[in-house]
């Protein structure tokens, strides 16, 4: 098993986190999937993780300011943190331990209101415990 923080600090460098609008993090299995292929091929910043490997524990992902879709799928995270994800509308993080999302509240900074944008939830839970 993996910590999904570190796993995250060094696979996705801060500095390119503002560039990014997709975030998919999906078990290995998935890698060689048709269909799961002819979905995704196109999509950058697809992440494959062995299960030995799976992400555990709290993923904070505050500091991808501009992500507009993640896919979480398959993995041991029991927290999600999207407090600065203020452009999210789609979220999936199905076959999870979550216990907790913190999700990003209505603020006004400078005169500006940011309001969330969450459009859409996945969190179903397929696997056995």
């Amino acid at each position: 098993m993996t910590n999904a923080q570190i796993w995250l600090n060094q696979t996705v460098p801060a500095n390119q986190r503002i560039n990014i609008r997709e975030l998919y993090i999906w078990p290995d299995n998935l890698q060689n999937d048709p269909i799961h292929f002819n979905l995704y091929q196109s999509n950058e910043n697809r992440y494959y993780i062995p299960f030995k490997n799976s992400l555990t524990g709290t993923l904070d992902l505050s500091t991808f300011p501009y992500l507009e879709k993640l896919t979480v799928e398959n993995q041991f995270i029991n927290r999600l943190i999207l407090t600065g994800c203020y452009f999210l509308k789609r979220l999936s993080a199905n076959d999870n331990l979550l216990r907790e999302i913190i999700l990003p509240a209505r603020i006004i900074t400078s005169g500006v209101e940011l309001t969330p944008r969450l459009e859409d939830v996945y969190l179903a839970k397929y696997l056995d415990d």
